[in-house]
């Protein structure tokens, strides 16, 4: 057997099974380099379990300890990882099958036979392994089209009739080999690009959300500050009319009345008041919306008279985390939200509880929207998370007896 087309092939191989283990698992429990270093440890190991020793038993023992291994870098059930574990090395085995039959029955050498054997399962395994991404676990790739999807997946096909039609022709020559190393050099670049493709596309929708949800902050707390000012008016001058009215009443009752309309005026909706008008008026506007969906709100504000932020950034905090505490309380059965601030020697901390319907994991930041249009929603914890770095701050999320929190620390800077 050619030593490079073997290396070539395994490495590629290897490569199209980390891409099949993401299919299962979304998330890793370990760092991005320990899951990189254990599959070069399966490449070096299977490589030269296969090239120096080469005993069927020992390369079966080899790919199934290490399946099991990489399996349990992922979060996720252990049922599920046996599941992954058998269902990706039934596909190789697969692939394997598909690719042997046909070069069997050419008339070459068994050495070469092996050598096609391992590149054509390889592209084959390719195949299966795109079609499982982009139509089974995938599905949320919205910004491609099926016609792209149909193009990732023909590639490998297509490479794969053109290396059966080149072995036939060429048969044991030095092109026949130098071909198979290209075609795997080729796919495996063809799936660079695309990844990068992908990754790029994701962030351009996902700041084109967040410049769309940034504007439409923008615009409610401008619609807020416009609101407060003319409600104010109205209801200084409502008062004086009254007043004034009462003057001209003879009638008890009728004066009664109207000392009810005045108190009634005076009980106002400022459930905060701290002298910042922006942070009144929008904090204010949220404790309201969220006591009209029926859910018990606690706060507590505690910052200077004089106190000074970015007034869009800390709506953009306060908006996204109390709408998120606003939708999630309200399918659970306290129909509860805490709302906590406080500001001390040059630090802003946040602190927002609420009751939820059931736990959620918080390991990372990205927490999964639960809405129907995942387009356009699932960005909040991002505007927060870059606003919170703006300001060399730290966020926190934890969720316990069905209380999830999160924890915003920020500095003070110039911004």
């Amino acid at each position: 057997m050619n030593v490079y087309v073997y290396l070539c092939a395994n490495f590629f191989r290897i490569y199209v099974i980390r891409r099949l283990m993401k299919c299962f698992f979304k998330d890793s429990s370990s760092s991005n380099i320990l899951v990189s270093i254990t599959f070069l440890a399966y490449f070096v190991v299977n490589s030269a379990a296969y090239l120096c020793i080469n005993i069927p038993v020992l390369n079966l023992m080899t790919n199934i300890v290490f399946l099991f291994i990489i399996a349990f870098l992922y979060k996720s059930s252990c049922s599920k990882k046996l599941m992954a574990i058998f269902f990706t090395y039934l596909i190789c085995m697969l692939a394997e099958t598909v690719a042997a039959k046909p070069i069997l029955l050419l008339d070459f050498d068994m050495e070469t036979s092996l050598n096609f054997i391992i590149v054509i399962s390889d592209l084959i395994l390719l195949i299966i392994t795109s079609i499982i991404e982009r139509t089974v676990f995938l599905k949320d790739e919205y910004f491609l089209n099926y016609y792209q999807k149909a193009i990732l997946i023909l590639i490998p096909i297509f490479t794969t009739v053109v290396e059966y039609y080149i072995l036939i022709q060429t048969g044991e020559s030095k092109l026949a080999i130098l071909s198979t190393i290209l075609m795997i050099i080729i796919n495996m670049f063809i799936l660079y690009l695309f990844d990068n493709i992908v990754r790029i596309s994701e962030e351009l929708w996902e700041n084109r959300n967040l410049t769309e949800l940034n504007a439409a902050y923008k615009k409610q707390l401008d619609i807020i500050k416009s609101n407060q000012e003319k409600i104010s008016v109205m209801r200084h001058d409502f008062k004086n009319h009254i007043v004034k009215l009462s003057t001209f009443v003879e009638n008890q009752k009728a004066k009664e009345y109207l000392s009810e309309i005045t108190d009634f005026v005076d009980v106002t909706d400022l459930y905060v008041n701290t002298g910042n008008n922006d942070l009144d008026g929008f904090l204010n506007y949220k404790i309201s919306e969220i006591k009209k969906c029926g859910c018990n709100v606690k706060y507590s504000i505690k910052i200077p008279h004089d106190f000074s932020w970015n007034s869009f950034d800390l709506t953009s905090i306060l908006g996204n985390l109390l709408d998120n505490a606003r939708e999630a309380s309200v399918c659970s059965n306290d129909k509860y939200v805490e709302l906590n601030m406080l500001y001390d020697r040059g630090a802003l901390k946040l602190l927002i509880r609420n009751s939820c319907k059931e736990n959620v994991k918080t390991e990372t930041l990205s927490i999964k929207t639960t809405k129907a249009d995942v387009l356009n929603h699932g960005y909040g914890l991002k505007i927060v998370r870059n606003i919170v770095e703006k300001y060399d701050g730290e966020i926190k999320m934890e969720c316990k007896n069905k209380i999830f929190g999160v924890n915003v620390v920020m500095l003070s800077t110039t911004n």
